[in-house]
């Protein structure tokens, strides 16, 4: 079975929109925080993996990124402060260090 001509440049149009539209949004796909592969195995890898099958692949990113986001939260809110007792008040108090250094001599 062949095109004809319109199929033909209807495909060429749309390869067209694709290829630009791929080329606008790659610097966002780079800074991607979840990428999946849309690549398919035995006699879908042609073709690409099902729509079902991607998004499997992109509910479980998903997923897995939040989880690891939520580890790292969980990770920065365990801190100790050094020192902590050893500050009586809030008034400015001057500088141990800038004490034991000579002033500069105009």
């Amino acid at each position: 079975m062949f095109n004809t001509p319109a199929e033909d440049e209807a495909y060429s149009i749309s390869l067209q929109k694709l290829q630009q539209l791929l080329a606008d949004r790659t610097k966002y796909y780079e800074n991607a925080d979840v990428t999946v592969d849309l690549r398919g195995y035995a006699k879908d890898e042609q073709s690409g993996a099902p729509a079902a099958v991607v998004l499997h692949r992109v509910m479980q990113a998903v997923h897995d990124k939040i989880n690891q986001t939520e580890a790292e939260r969980e990770s920065r809110r365990q801190f100790t402060i050094d020192q902590a007792g050893q500050v009586p008040s809030l008034k400015v108090q001057a500088s141990p260090n800038a004490a034991a250094q000579p002033l500069a001599e105009e």
